[in-house]
């Protein structure tokens, strides 16, 4: 099983930990966990592919990765080992929404989640005012009744001429078009998919965000403010699904409640639907353990079932940090959840920061920003569909260097083939009371220099860096000369090591000076690179440098 993160295989309070033991105490077998980092998670999964170890359960979040990995051919459709029937109702609701050209890809609907309305229930009560629970209550809780309290409890309440108290403040810019049913892309069944942003549900939800910061000034212009001031007292109304509180309000002393997110005015009261998003397992392509994921998941749904019906709660959810009625509101949003590929095309994810910023902050009208941006998200959706799956050479680790052969052309790290500029670079053995752990170490002098050099690099006959890969670097240093120092790591292709027209990361290790520690860090390969090396860069500056233990491992 691959996730990004750990999803409580060895609680047993959850579904996946008791299956796991089921599994284990029944028939004999292992269920193993590998978390992989959610940035390099399609790369890694091609990998595992192309090593002949494919993984057989993926998690997948909808929200990211589909269409993606279907289209990458790293999934297994579950047309032929699901059947819908045998699904939970609320799985059964969802299934449809896994879909690639007619096929699904949902073996296991973990859940879906929309965003609730969290407020601070002291400041409405402090200030008189009705609160969203029972607006909603009354059937009156509406952007129009949601743009009245966050007016009243925007404050300047130390009197200095600044707002410190806001009505609103939170970083999700999708949140009100999610409230509206607003669509920004539709996914056709033929595996096209549509920018349909200029419909009224998403362009009145836009201007609805801007005019909350600009015209009324009730929603904080720092999108992260509620981060730390939610739990101080200092906001009124914020956004999340049901790990708010876990996140924002450990300590807080105010009461806190929640209610669902006011509904757009294009929401049809009889038929509330929320955007959300979701996650769920699927099957890894070329799996060698069909039959045995299939079998878990049926396992683990069949005990997660009987846990919803005694209403067993996982000590350490974040549903047992909330009360039941705040409970009951989470479930409401999520069983009015509609799932849809918003942001899982291309760099989209990262580049919609900048079509909500000039609509936000830099006063774009929404039509102008639209038009804008429209372009730019079509190619992020063409290049995601035209995605090919890669061949991923596997990376080959060798033993961390510890330079004891004492011989210089046969390290890891050499100053072979350097440029010219790295020419007064001067490489030697530190023996004795010199060597970091007393018997041999590399040391390279480094002298003063108009610009900065590169001290070494690795041998590529000694050890391969093959594209899409994340390296982990780690080795021991001191720097023996007076005053701290600054190194500097990228991965370049060899031809280009003189220059950075092609580099990989640019990782900074900060080296004080006579003090012995050791650095570990990251520097991802994600594009295609032929003969790759690590290159350690120095600075303009005259300075001594011991290293020893040094290793490249895969992260």
């Amino acid at each position: 099983m691959v996730s990004h993160f750990d999803p409580g295989i060895k609680r047993e309070t959850t579904a996946l930990g008791a299956a796991a033991k089921w599994w284990k105490d029944n028939t004999g077998g292992t269920i193993d966990l590998k978390v992989i980092a959610a940035d390099i998670y399609p790369t890694k999964l091609m990998a595992m592919i192309g090593a002949g170890t494919p993984a057989d359960i993926v998690m997948v979040d909808q929200r990211g990765w589909m269409p993606r990995l279907a289209v990458l051919n790293v999934l297994e459709p579950v047309d032929d080992y699901v059947v819908k029937a045998d699904m939970q109702d609320y799985e059964q609701r969802l299934y449809d929404s896994f879909t690639w050209k007619g096929k699904h890809y949902a073996a296991y609907v973990n859940g879906a989640w929309g965003y609730a309305l969290w407020y601070n229930k002291t400041l409405f009560t402090n200030n008189g005012l009705k609160t969203p629970r029972e607006y909603w209550d009354e059937g009156n809780w509406n952007w129009t009744t949601f743009l009245e309290v966050a007016q009243e409890l925007t404050q300047d309440t130390n009197k200095d001429g600044k707002t410190d108290q806001w009505g609103y403040a939170n970083w999700g810019v999708e949140v009100f078009p999610a409230a509206n049913n607003a669509r920004m892309t539709k996914t056709n069944d033929n595996g096209t998919v549509d920018v349909i942003w200029d419909n009224k549900e998403f362009v009145e939800s836009a201007q609805f965000e801007a005019d909350l910061i600009n015209k009324y000034k009730v929603w904080s212009p720092d999108l992260g403010f509620h981060v730390q001031n939610f739990k101080a007292g200092k906001v009124a109304m914020s956004a999340g699904a049901n790990d708010f509180i876990k996140s924002f309000c450990e300590g807080m002393k105010d009461e806190v409640d929640n209610a669902p997110f006011p509904l757009g005015p294009n929401q049809d009261k009889n038929d509330i639907k929320y955007v959300g998003y979701s996650l769920f397992f699927g099957l890894g392509k070329g799996s060698k353990n069909l039959d045995a994921s299939r079998a878990f998941l049926g396992k683990m749904r069949e005990i997660d079932k009987n846990m919803r019906l005694k209403n067993v709660v996982d000590p350490e959810s974040n549903f047992a940090l909330m009360t039941k009625e705040q409970i009951e509101t989470c479930n409401y949003v999520d069983s009015k959840v509609v799932l849809n590929y918003e942001s899982g095309f291309g760099s989209w994810e990262q580049n919609r920061w900048n079509f909500w910023g000039d609509i936000l902050f830099q006063g774009v009208p929404v039509a102008t920003a639209l038009e804008m941006y429209k372009p730019l998200l079509q190619k992020e959706i063409k290049d995601t569909l035209e995605s090919v799956f890669v061949e991923v050479k596997q990376y080959t680790p060798v033993p961390a260097e510890t330079f004891e052969s004492g011989d210089l052309t046969k390290f890891l790290i050499t100053t072979a083939g350097l440029p010219e500029s790295s020419a007064n670079v001067k490489a030697s053995l530190a023996t004795g009371d010199k060597a970091l752990d007393g018997t041999t170490s590399i040391s390279f002098a480094y002298p003063a220099a108009e610009d900065w050099a590169i001290i070494a690099r690795t041998d590529e006959t000694k050890i391969e860096l093959p594209s899409y890969h994340r390296y982990v670097i780690k080795f021991d240093y001191k720097v023996t000369s007076d005053g701290p120092m600054n190194l500097y790591l990228t991965i370049r292709p060899k031809a280009g090591i003189a220059t950075d027209e092609v580099s990989y990361g640019f990782v900074k290790v900060a080296c004080e000076s006579g003090v012995k520690a050791t650095f570990e860090g990251n520097i991802d390969v994600l594009e295609a690179s032929k003969d790759n090396v690590l290159v350690i860069i120095g600075e303009n500056k005259e300075a001594e440098i011991v290293i020893d233990n040094f290793q490249i491992t895969e992260g």
